[in-house]
């Protein structure tokens, strides 16, 4: 019996908001368009931020942005 080998899922260790946070930061959106863009505040975009590096190690948007990309979160276009 031979079995199938598939690829391990990658899983992203963003919330779905925090999701939409990194794909805005990828088109080039600042803090208040991404905040007008998501119906929040720039407060809450801030926080999100924070939490993205937080989560995915890294230091600044850039890096958040190639992560995101690496782990399929950000698609290229």
């Amino acid at each position: 019996m031979v079995e199938e080998k598939t690829k391990p899922q990658k899983v992203s260790p963003l919330t779905p908001r925090e999701e939409d946070t990194l794909k805005c930061i990828a088109k080039g959106y600042s803090n208040k368009e991404t905040a007008a863009s998501l119906g929040v505040s720039v407060s809450t975009i801030r926080t999100h931020l924070e939490h993205i590096y937080a989560k995915m190690e890294v230091n600044n948007r850039t890096e958040a942005v190639t992560e995101g990309i690496k782990i399929g979160i950000v698609p290229l276009e």
